[in-house]
């Protein structure tokens, strides 16, 4: 099963190199996920992309009161948070 990260890091990848993945990613997140991975996302699932533009910044909140990243990788031996998905 992909990790998190590893999901970020290959739709970034490929929409960098595909264009109009890159469309459907932003016009249609969920299809472009089902597409690419055979994964559909739950409807519990909130799925945002966004284009970044050079006069952007964003800042991502985690959860009032979740661990941070470094605390979580401690309780859990370092292993990346998993999406609980199964691939169709």
């Amino acid at each position: 099963m992909k990790t998190e990260t590893q999901v970020r890091e290959e739709l970034i990848e490929k929409a960098n190199s595909d264009d109009e993945f890159r469309q459907l990613l932003l016009d249609d997140p969920r299809a472009a996920v089902r597409g690419e991975f055979g994964i559909d996302i739950p409807d519990g699932i909130n799925l945002f992309v966004h284009e970044e533009k050079d006069s952007d910044f964003h800042v991502v909140l985690p959860v009032s009161g979740a661990m941070s990243p470094r605390e979580l990788g401690m309780v859990t031996g370092g292993v990346d948070f998993q999406w609980d998905l199964a691939a169709n």
